[in-house]
C-alpha cells in the first residue's frame, strides 16, 4: 500500500511484513518437502536381473502369454523373452517380487521354468 502526502511530496510505503515473512517460510518449506521427495524416491528400490530357462515355449503365443504373466507383478521394470534360446530376461524391484515370485507367474501361464545360474 502506497501513502503519499501532497504537502511534503514525500512518498511512504507500508507493507505488511507478516505476510512477506509468511510467503518466505511457505516457499522454503515447498522446496524443503520438494527436495525430500525427489531425493528419496526410488532410494528403496533394489533392481535385480534374473535369467529364467523356459524349454515349453515354443511359439509368439506362449512368448505373449509369458510376458501377460509376469507383467501382472509389481516391481517388474523389464521383460526381455528370446524364443530361439527360450531364455527370459526380467529385470525388477527385488523388495517387490522375487525370484519364485517369477517363476510362480510362468507356471501360472502354464509353463514350466527354472531360473538359469
Amino acid at each position: 500500500m502506497r501513502i503519499q502526502n501532497l504537502t511534503l511530496e514525500k512518498y511512504f510505503i507500508k507493507y505488511n511484513t507478516y505476510k512477506t515473512i509468511m510467503t518466505k517460510i511457505l516457499g522454503i518449506m515447498l522446496i524443503t518437502i520438494l527436495f525430500t521427495f525427489t531425493s528419496s524416491y526410488g532410494a528403496g528400490k533394489e533392481i535385480k536381473t534374473v535369467t529364467i530357462k523356459c524349454t515349453e515355449m515354443t511359439c509368439e503365443g506362449c512368448k505373449r502369454e509369458i510376458t501377460r504373466s509376469i507383467k501382472l507383478l509389481d516391481g517388474i521394470d523389464k521383460i526381455d523373452v528370446n524364443l530361439d534360446t527360450k531364455i527370459i530376461t526380467v529385470t525388477f524391484d527385488d523388495k517387490k517380487a522375487t525370484e519364485t515370485d517369477l517363476i510362480k507367474a510362468i507356471e501360472n501361464a502354464g509353463y514350466a521354468s527354472e531360473v538359469v545360474k
